[in-house]
């Protein structure tokens, strides 16, 4: 059975946030592992980094998605006012030293920039990840409808990859609808819009 749960009512939710980030990002992160590490040395620098990114969490813009108890999920939702992610190269610096600590800024700091191009009443939903261990059980779409049901926009904003096959036809089922598509430069993919109206709010 799936449970979603807003994040600020779970205790100790921000290493479970990052335990995730880390976990899912980890072809971005991979440069700050060493290939001749051990697994018990790769898994101590795992768990430094999931110390360093647990800052950025804007908890009250998060879902999490639990099965059994256990965070499977999360999702979380922007605005014109509020990025869901605040990085801060201070606090990574705590735990990565200065050069590291700017390599993970320059790579994830476009998840804190603004988002003041958005009307009041547009929502921007980001950071749709699921563990690997819990995918194909529907996660997505129930953090997609909390999110909708439990917040008050009129417009809801989600970007993706078009590798992102499951994750676009969950998209689908929920309502929402592809506006446009465009070439990623550094990729060989299409990164794909889609938007959800809510004609009655």
């Amino acid at each position: 059975m799936i449970e979603v749960k807003k994040a600020a009512e779970l205790d100790e939710i921000r290493s479970d946030l990052s335990e995730i980030f880390v976990t899912n990002y980890d072809n971005d992160l991979r440069f700050l592992y060493k290939e001749k590490d051990d697994e018990e040395k790769q898994q101590k620098t795992k768990e430094l980094l999931i110390n360093a990114f647990s800052h950025m969490f804007e908890i009250d813009a998060f879902y999490c998605a639990l099965t059994e108890d256990q965070v499977g999920g999360m999702a979380a939702f922007s605005d014109n006012k509020k990025r869901a992610v605040n990085i801060n190269v201070k606090e990574l610096k705590k735990h990565l030293g200065g050069g590291k600590s700017k390599d993970c800024y320059e790579k994830f700091k476009s998840l804190s920039t603004p988002i003041s191009h958005y009307d009041d009443d547009t929502a921007y939903i980001e950071l749709i990840e699921i563990l690997d261990e819990f995918k194909g059980q529907g996660l997505e779409e129930e953090l997609l409808k909390a999110i909708v049901d439990q917040t008050s926009y009129r417009v809801y904003i989600v970007e993706v990859l078009d590798t992102q096959t499951d994750l676009m036809k969950s998209l689908k089922k929920c309502g929402f609808l592809e506006i446009q598509r465009r070439l990623v430069n550094d990729k060989s993919c299409y990164s794909v819009i889609y938007r959800k109206i809510i004609i009655s709010r």
